[in-house]
């Protein structure tokens, strides 16, 4: 009830005892899968940051041990936690080269902030993963076009080959918006006198 309504410090008041062994055994594995789900949902609405992370990833990582299930299973029940890629950052396979469980929003945070800084070293390092397919899901179209338009700044302003990762960062993120070739220009801009040289380079491929 406290969860329909969402009182999520009355929600809290229960965490503990509704994720234990005992609790499983005698709720069964569908109704504790939601008293994970309910007690994801309090700690990140009902907490402040950066308890709401934090207690997040105990909880989880608690959850883990306890059970033995996969972490795509807590990923559904972490759904209703605002933060919930932060919070599977720590969890992350090191194979996870699409980026399913990466926290691409805070990684925008820091690519826009380097950006309005001109901090190009930042941003040449954060780019190669904002440049993925499943940051344009994440993101939206609308950040995902900054992405590619801060990061071909700080690519050909920090002196990178234009040939090469300028070229390549350019090329996969129409490819990732699914534009024409025509509309290069939109994103290529603010790199002063090698915007005609870059659009030439990527007109000619």
């Amino acid at each position: 009830d406290a969860y329909k309504e969402k009182d999520w410090q009355e929600v809290l008041e229960h965490v503990e005892t509704q994720v234990t062994s005992e609790a499983r055994e005698r709720l069964g594995d569908q109704n504790f899968r939601n008293c994970f789900k309910m007690s994801f949902a309090a700690i990140g609405n009902g907490k402040v940051s950066p308890k709401d992370v934090e207690d997040a990833v105990e909880l989880l990582r608690k959850g883990m041990e306890l059970t033995g299930w996969p972490l795509s299973t807590f990923r559904d029940l972490l759904g209703p936690h605002p933060k919930m890629y932060q919070v599977l950052q720590p969890f992350a396979p090191a194979d996870d080269e699409e980026g399913e469980y990466h926290d691409f929003i805070s990684e925008h945070h820091v690519l826009w902030e380097a950006g309005s800084k001109e901090n190009w070293e930042k941003v040449c390092e954060v780019v190669d993963s904002q440049l993925r397919p499943m940051a344009y899901k994440r993101l939206g179209e609308p950040n995902y076009r900054n992405v590619v338009i801060l990061g071909l700044r700080g690519l050909a302003l920090s002196g990178k080959a234009l040939e090469g990762p300028v070229f390549e960062a350019l090329k996969k993120g129409m490819e990732v918006l699914g534009y024409p070739k025509e509309r290069a220009k939109e994103l290529v801009n603010g790199i002063g006198e090698k915007e005609e040289e870059l659009l030439r380079i990527y007109g000619e491929a």
